[in-house]
């Protein structure tokens, strides 16, 4: 919030506005519907913490990346966006290319598994403290072993209760996630004159007052919290929690200035390609192990990207003659991404608004259709590649 006001000033210092200026951009109604993303931001933070009562945080990473099919096909129905088959075939790719990079990265220096070959040879180490005592077990101590397993058993069965438990948690959190970036796309470009930090301000204030509303139930509930430390509220904070806290507020930024000058599609493939990135940049400073998962994963991941954008990319034809259904790049600014791939000056409906790629910053406008100013070239900026 401190930032993205720090932002906002200093935009308007430059302009040479006002502050007085802000109030042309205040609507109450706009302003309330940023509560509906604050509110699903707020779920979904401390939802994940819930979920990890159940799974570890591999299992976790693993099943959330359905988040990447639900944002495309809520992106599909609700913002009304037209992709042609192979591009359908390139997210379920990425979807398990990005499965597989969620393998744990091993930090050993020594291996003879992944990228060099060969496997790793199987010892009761590495096994849970009653699984290696079977393993451990002569083949002949049937009477020993046959009441362990009776033991483990029921053990068993209640982990796997658990886990389908977590699993189910955490396909209905992606999904939350996925509705709230979408949801926030089409919001922050239904203004698109409005400044993205004035924008910012106004999700940054339902964020503050609903998870200021569940800290403080958290406190009241639970005595042993670390708020109640020497410091209060600050209890625990090092010079490296105040990093991750400034590296996730710029991230922040960064994401709501992707979702209103592209879409959510380059945010999915972003993400998927900084896991790669930073595994390469871990295992060449750090000499962080790739297991042959990871490695196949990332390759995955690379061809979905590659087969997302082959086909025609002709000017909003679609192939015509071709047989070809009309496609979307990654992100085509706001022209044919609303439109399904219609030629530059076109509408488009979706489920909340029209889509205009003729008006002056090609957003979505709620209610009837908008008539393109003559003369004025609809913005049609594709986006091959990720910056």
């Amino acid at each position: 919030m401190l930032i993205a006001s720090a932002c906002l000033l200093v935009e308007i210092w430059s302009s040479g506005r006002s502050l007085t200026a802000l109030r042309h951009s205040f609507r109450l109604g706009s302003f309330l519907g940023f509560g509906v993303p604050g509110l699903l931001y707020c779920i979904e933070n401390n939802f994940q913490y819930v979920i990890l009562g159940f799974l570890q945080p591999a299992e976790m990473a693993v099943i959330w990346n359905f988040k990447i099919f639900a944002t495309v096909v809520l992106m599909h129905f609700f913002l009304n966006r037209r992709y042609a088959r192979h591009q359908w075939f390139a997210m379920a790719v990425l979807v398990a290319g990005c499965a597989l990079t969620q393998t744990p990265l091993d930090h050993s220096t020594v291996h003879g598994t992944g990228i060099h070959g060969g496997s790793r040879a199987f010892s009761p180490s590495n096994l849970t403290a009653p699984a290696a005592m079977a393993a451990a077990t002569p083949v002949g101590a049937g009477t020993i072993a046959a009441p362990l397993a009776a033991t483990l058993e029921p053990k068993v069965a209640n982990a796997h209760g658990v886990k389908l438990v977590g699993a189910v948690l955490s396909v209905l959190g992606s999904c939350i996630a996925a509705s709230s970036n979408v949801f926030c796309e089409w919001l922050v470009k239904q203004h698109p004159q409005d400044s993205i930090h004035w924008q910012n301000m106004q999700l940054y204030f339902f964020g503050i007052i609903l998870n200021g509303m569940t800290l403080l139930g958290k406190v009241t509930m639970e005595a042993d919290s670390p708020v109640h430390g020497p410091d209060g509220f600050f209890t625990g904070y090092t010079f490296w929690v105040w990093v991750i806290v400034l590296n996730g507020a710029f991230s922040g930024l960064a994401i709501s200035v992707a979702l209103k000058y592209v879409d959510n599609l380059v945010l999915i493939f972003g993400h998927a390609m900084a896991v790669l990135v930073v595994a390469v940049v871990s295992a060449h400073f750090f000499g962080t192990y790739l297991p042959a998962p990871f490695i196949v994963g990332g390759g995955l991941v690379m061809a979905a990207l590659l087969v997302f954008h082959s086909g025609d990319q002709s000017s909003g034809q679609g192939g015509a003659g071709s047989g070809k259904s009309p496609q979307v790049p990654m992100a085509l600014s706001f022209g044919r991404g609303a439109g399904g791939g219609a030629a530059e000056g076109s509408t488009g409906r979706g489920f909340w608004g029209v889509w205009n790629s003729n008006s002056n910053a090609g957003s979505w406008r709620p209610g009837k259709h908008h008539s393109p100013a003559p003369g004025r070239a609809g913005r049609d900026i594709p986006m091959y590649c990720i910056t």
